[in-house]
């Protein structure tokens, strides 16, 4: 078995619910960051083996530790002081963590982070009755991030070590899988039966997310296969990534924003910012 296959296999293993303790805790100690934060993000790891890992040299571990509804509150409350603006700005976005919790990130020196703690306690005590975010805002908020991360992909590609690449290229994948997956959840499944909405764009909308995970199949088999020209296929994948990005921005959201009626965008973002509140960061 090739290194890069090992450590497709541990990444997946890491995230599964039926891995044994007994395995999550040798790859909580696994030396690519991926692995470790996988296992952070597992419901199913136990509370000691987050506690070890909430002082893990990554910064997105411990993003992950805090973020893991099963981490303790003592560990949570140690978190609070991380060194790293990142992760306590993380925290500050969690609603489920304590009040008490939440309210010392409120004083916290970044004035990111207290402002956003100060966000988090006001939208929990106001039951949500607040919108702060649209959810074509939202999206197309994603839409840059994705196309950040793949191009910062791109440029490190043949100067960063493999375990960089690696833990690179399962991030930015997560995060397209993901982004599809708010975008259904949050946004087309709601309206898809929405009277004059053009089925000939919710088509072109379902052929791009296809293509891309094909694309996405493609690479991750040549990366565990360790293959050539995966740099190549995976400036294609920008392109096609970059091509939908432009379709929804100018034609999807567009159309939908002429056909939805009031009371259903409502809704949605509604579901929206109740969904920005509760993430675990997903």
């Amino acid at each position: 078995m090739t290194k890069s296959s090992t450590m497709h296999k541990n990444y997946l293993a890491a995230g599964y619910a039926e891995t044994t303790v007994k395995t999550l805790r040798l790859l909580s100690v696994s030396d690519i960051a991926a692995v470790r934060r996988r296992v952070a993000e597992n419901p199913k790891t136990p509370a000691d083996i987050l506690t070890k890992m909430a002082v893990d040299k990554d910064s997105q571990v411990r993003i992950a530790v805090g973020l893991n509804s099963a981490t303790p509150h003592v560990v949570l409350s140690r978190l609070v002081y991380d060194d790293d603006p990142d992760v306590r700005y993380w925290l500050a976005s969690t609603s489920y963590l304590p009040v008490r919790i939440l309210m010392e990130l409120t004083a916290d020196k970044n004035p990111y982070v207290s402002q956003r703690a100060e966000r988090t306690v006001f939208l929990m005590e106001a039951g949500l009755s607040q919108r702060t975010l649209t959810i074509f805002q939202f999206l197309e908020q994603d839409h840059s991030l994705l196309v950040s991360r793949l191009e910062k992909l791109i440029e490190h590609y043949s100067s960063a070590s493999q375990h960089y690449i690696f833990d690179e290229t399962v991030d930015a994948f997560d995060e397209l899988g993901r982004h599809f997956g708010r975008q259904h959840k949050l946004c087309l499944d709601e309206i898809s039966n929405a009277n004059k909405l053009s089925g000939e764009l919710l088509g072109k909308c379902a052929a791009d997310h296809m293509q891309i995970n094909e694309k996405i199949e493609t690479l991750i088999l040549m990366h565990v296969e360790g293959k050539p020209d995966f740099c190549r296929e995976l400036g294609q994948l920008l392109e096609l990534v970059v091509k939908h990005i432009e379709f929804a921005e100018k034609e999807l959201f567009v159309e939908l924003r002429r056909h939805v009626t009031p009371q259903q965008m409502n809704e949605m973002n509604e579901r929206l910012n109740q969904a920005l509140l509760l993430s675990t960061a997903s």
